[in-house]
C-alpha cells in the first residue's frame, strides 16, 4: 500500500504502515532490549503465541509474535499467507470499511527462507480497553438502564459489521474489546487472521454468525436481553421465527463446541499440562505451579498427614480430605482425594476405559465448560505399576460452608424447602439439557451452598453425550428420587413440585409430566428392592 516502508532489522524483514514509520524507531521493532529494560511485559503466553504490551516514550504498543509450529502450521501459512500479514492486511481493510479495530503499525517475517520461525504484528494499544466478558465479569451493568443501553450498543456494532460485508469465524466476547467514552459504549474488533470480507452478509450468514456470539450469551443474558439485541440488531424488520432459529442453532453448535473441548483436559494446551514424576502421571491446570505440582507428586499420600489436613473421609474405596494449597490468587481451601484400588481387577480395567479419578477430572471440567456447577479440579495423577494406572489422587476447590442436600432438607423451612426445590430442579433440567447423565445423582453428591446454590460432585458416573434420553432422565431423576424414599421431610407434593419445575410447567406445557411420574415411581420401587435383595442402603 502506498506509504509503507520494508526494511530488515536483526534478520526480521518488516513492512510499516506511515504510522509505525512515525511512532516506531528501529530499535523499537526489537523485543529483547524493550524485555531486558523492563519496557516489555508479557499480556498472552502460547505454543503459538506470545503478545507483550510494550511502553514506549510516544505510546504502548503490543507485539505479537504467531509462531509456526510444525509442518501443519507451515502448510497452512503457506496456502492462506502468513498469520502476521493476514491480520495486518484485514484491519486496514476493516478501517477502509468504518468498523473499529486495532490499528496496525507494521508486521514482519523472521529469519527462515523456506521455513521462518514465525511472524510478527505489531500495533496501536486501545488505551482504556478490555475484553468484552472481562468487562461483564468484572463491571456488569448495574441498572437495567445500562444493560439496555450496552445490548443497544452490541446490537448496533454487530449490524454494521455485517453490513460492511465482515464475518468473524470466532465471534464470541474475548474478540471484542469494548471502551466507555463520555457514556457512550464503543466497540473494537480483534484477533483478525480469519476474518472473511465480502458483500453485506445475506440472512444465513447473518444469523450463523449471531449463532456464535449467542452461545456465550446463552448461558449469561436473560431471554429478554437477547430478545432485546435481536430487535436492535433487525430493527423494524425483525422476526420472532429468526430468533427461535438463532437459539435452536445456537444448542446445536454449543454441544459441537462442548464434544470438541472435552479431551483439552487431558493434552497438553494453554489450559492444562501433563504433570509427572516417579512412578506417577497425570495433568495439572497451567495456573497451578509447577513446584507445588512436584510436591503432591514426590509424595501423594503425605497431604493426608500434614497438621492442617483435616479429615472428611476415609472408607474401603477412597479417602478425602482438606488442605490449604499456594495458588496465584493465594492459598486456596482444597480437597484432595485419593481412590483406591478395591479389586486387582481394577488396574486391568484401566486399560479399555478411564479410571475414576481421571472420569472426574474430565467430568469436573466437561460441567463447567456447560456451566454447570461443580467445583474445579486442578490436579489429577495415578500411581503407576508395571504400565498399569493403580491408585488414583485427584484435587479440587473445596465448597466453603457446604452441607449435603439430605442435611438441608432436614432443617429448612417451608419457603426455604421451596426455593430449594426450584432451583436444584431447574439445575438437572440445565445439567440434562446440555448432554448431561448423573447415574449416581444421589442426595449426597449434592452439596447445597451457603447461599442456596448447588454443587455436583463425585463425578464419577458422569456421562456427556449429545442428547440426553428420555430413559436416562428417568433413571437420574430415579436415582434422586430413592435418596428419599422413607424420608419424612420430602413430601409427594414436594417431588411433584420438583417433577413440574424439571418440565417447565407452565412454559413448555404439561409434558404428559403424569407418565414421567408414574416411570420415576416404578423405577424407584425396582431400585428400593434390588437394594433390599442386596442389603445395600440407599444412600
Amino acid at each position: 500500500m502506498t506509504g509503507d516502508v520494508q526494511v530488515t532489522v536483526a534478520g526480521v524483514r518488516w513492512t510499516l504502515t506511515s504510522a509505525g514509520q512515525a511512532l516506531l524507531a528501529e530499535a523499537d521493532l526489537e523485543v529483547d532490549p524493550h524485555v531486558a529494560s523492563g519496557r516489555a511485559t508479557v499480556v498472552k503466553h502460547g505454543a503459538h503465541r506470545t503478545v507483550y504490551r510494550i511502553t514506549l516514550p510516544a505510546g504502548a504498543i503490543y507485539w505479537k509474535l504467531c509462531r509456526i509450529s510444525g509442518p501443519r502450521a507451515w502448510w497452512r501459512d503457506f496456502f492462506r499467507g502468513w498469520k502476521a500479514r493476514l491480520e495486518f492486511d484485514r484491519a486496514r481493510e476493516l478501517a477502509a470499511r468504518g468498523i473499529e479495530t486495532v490499528e496496525p503499525l507494521a508486521w514482519g517475517r523472521l529469519p527462515g527462507v523456506v521455513r521462518p520461525e514465525g511472524t510478527v504484528l505489531i500495533t496501536r494499544a486501545l488505551d482504556g480497553t478490555v475484553p468484552l466478558d472481562e468487562y461483564l465479569a468484572h463491571h456488569p451493568p448495574a441498572t437495567p438502564a445500562e444493560r439496555r443501553c450496552i445490548t443497544r450498543a452490541l446490537a448496533e456494532y454487530m449490524a454494521r459489521l455485517h453490513d460492511a460485508g465482515v464475518t468473524h469465524p470466532d465471534l464470541h466476547p474475548g474478540n471484542l474489546l469494548v471502551r466507555r467514552e463520555s457514556g457512550a459504549i464503543r466497540f473494537f474488533l480483534i484477533d483478525l487472521h480469519d476474518l472473511e470480507l465480502g458483500r453485506p452478509l445475506d440472512r444465513p450468514a447473518r444469523l450463523a454468525n449471531l449463532v456464535l456470539l449467542n452461545r456465550w450469551f446463552q448461558f449469561r443474558a436473560t431471554r429478554a436481553d437477547r430478545l432485546r439485541f435481536w430487535r436492535a440488531y433487525s430493527g423494524p424488520t425483525a422476526s420472532l421465527e429468526d430468533v427461535r432459529r438463532i437459539e435452536i442453532e445456537t444448542d446445536r453448535s454449543a454441544v459441537r463446541l462442548w464434544a470438541s473441548r472435552d479431551l483439552r483436559s487431558s493434552r497438553e494446551n494453554r489450559h492444562f499440562r501433563r504433570a509427572r514424576g516417579p512412578g506417577v502421571a497425570g495433568y495439572a491446570v497451567r495456573e497451578l505451579d509447577t513446584a507445588v505440582v512436584n510436591d503432591f507428586l514426590a509424595d501423594p499420600d503425605g497431604p493426608f498427614l500434614r497438621p492442617d489436613a483435616i479429615l472428611l473421609k476415609d472408607s474401603r474405596s477412597a479417602t478425602v480430605c482438606r488442605i490449604d494449597v499456594p495458588t496465584p490468587d493465594g492459598p486456596r481451601a482444597m480437597a484432595y482425594k485419593r481412590f483406591r484400588v478395591t479389586h486387582r481387577t481394577d488396574p486391568w480395567a484401566n486399560l479399555v476405559r478411564p479410571a475414576a479419578a481421571l472420569r472426574s477430572w474430565a467430568n469436573g471440567h466437561a460441567l463447567r465448560d456447560r456451566g454447570l456447577p461443580t467445583p474445579r479440579p486442578w490436579l489429577v495423577f495415578h500411581r503407576r505399576r508395571f504400565g498399569l494406572r493403580t491408585v488414583g489422587y485427584l484435587l479440587c476447590e473445596f465448597v466453603p460452608d457446604a452441607r449435603n442436600l439430605h442435611e438441608v432438607i432436614a432443617k429448612a423451612t417451608a419457603d426455604e424447602k421451596r426455593q430449594l426445590i426450584d432451583r436444584l430442579a431447574r439445575w438437572v433440567r440445565l445439567m440434562h439439557d446440555r448432554g448431561v447423565s448423573h447415574r449416581d445423582l444421589k442426595a449426597a453428591n449434592i452439596l447445597i451452598t451457603a447461599d442456596g446454590d448447588c454443587q455436583f460432585i463425585d463425578l464419577v458416573g458422569v456421562r456427556t453425550r449429545p442428547r440426553v434420553s428420555r430413559s436416562l432422565r428417568v433413571r437420574d431423576l430415579t436415582r434422586l428420587n430413592a435418596s428419599f424414599v422413607g424420608s419424612p421431610h420430602v413430601t409427594r407434593a414436594d417431588r411433584l413440585r420438583f417433577l413440574r419445575t424439571y418440565m417447565m410447567w407452565g412454559l413448555a406445557g404439561r409434558g404428559g409430566w403424569k407418565d414421567w411420574w408414574k416411570a420415576v415411581e416404578a423405577r424407584t420401587r425396582e431400585k428400593v428392592r434390588r437394594n433390599l435383595e442386596r442389603n445395600r442402603p440407599l444412600a
